[in-house]
């Protein structure tokens, strides 16, 4: 996929750029290239009082004075939207978050996922001093073995269509092996025929998944996106948190 000009690939318009900046990537329904779900444990905070500390998955915070994390929602805000590996800075944190991610704070909860599909060991947490330290509710993932779709089944032999009904801006065959091929006005066409326009292949594990363009057609670019299911065989192919483009998959190689 081709991000913003229309080449003959998974592309979008330029009319509708202003559309693909605005629209954020989904949170839920990642294509993975495993089957199932990934674990998540919504963690709610409460206040740190002077030289006060809270774990979670690693990641400790002390509170180095007495109104710096006097309420549960200031608590949560440092621990929103951290990544995996995070250390942030020594003080207020120490050590590293491990094996989770965490989205943003709402009050006083931040929900973690973890980084590896399936039902893994529950979010470690501690603290010391006043109160009982934050509460977890879990949502165990969960690992399917068969009749489920992962990012190569989903894409492996298949075609992914982009636009609409005599207005398709792609037809892309996915050909087991990496070959690329766009159906555009079909094989028999004198016009515009099926041809190929670059490679793809799929790299990395877990939520960290992706699938790769390589495009040697007009010139030599390349694209990296994670894939969500929107249901209904509606797809999100997502860069830098944003939907980049939305199709559809038809099995084989066909027009759309």
């Amino acid at each position: 996929m081709k991000p913003i000009i229309l080449i003959s690939s998974l592309l979008l318009l330029n009319t509708l750029v202003t559309e693909v900046q605005a629209a954020a990537c989904p949170t839920t329904g990642q294509v993975t290239d495993v089957a199932g779900t990934f674990e998540t444990a919504a963690v709610t905070f409460t206040r740190l009082n002077n030289n006060d500390t809270v774990t979670v998955a690693g990641l400790k915070l002390t509170a180095k004075n007495s109104t710096t994390y006097n309420t549960g929602n200031k608590v949560a805000t440092a621990f929103a939207n951290r990544a995996n590996g995070y250390t942030g800075t020594n003080p207020p944190f120490t050590n590293a978050l491990a094996g989770w991610h965490s989205g943003p704070a709402s009050s006083a909860t931040v929900t973690f996922t973890a980084t590896t599909i399936g039902n893994v060991t529950n979010i470690s947490r501690s603290n010391s001093g006043e109160g009982s330290g934050p509460s977890v509710v879990t949502t165990d993932g969960t690992s399917i073995v068969g009749g489920t779709t992962t990012l190569s089944t989903l894409l492996t032999g298949n075609t992914v269509c982009v636009g609409t009904t005599g207005n398709w801006q792609a037809q892309e065959f996915h050909k087991n092996g990496g070959s690329l091929i766009d159906w555009k006005q079909g094989a028999g066409s004198a016009i515009d025929p099926t041809a190929p326009v670059g490679t793809w292949s799929l790299t990395g594990t877990g939520a960290a998944a992706i699938v790769n363009y390589n495009y040697t057609d007009g010139g030599s670019s390349s694209y990296s996106y994670t894939v969500f299911d929107n249901g209904n065989n509606s797809y999100s192919f997502c860069s830098g948190g944003n939907v980049i483009v939305t199709g559809n998959i038809k099995t084989g190689q066909t027009g759309c």
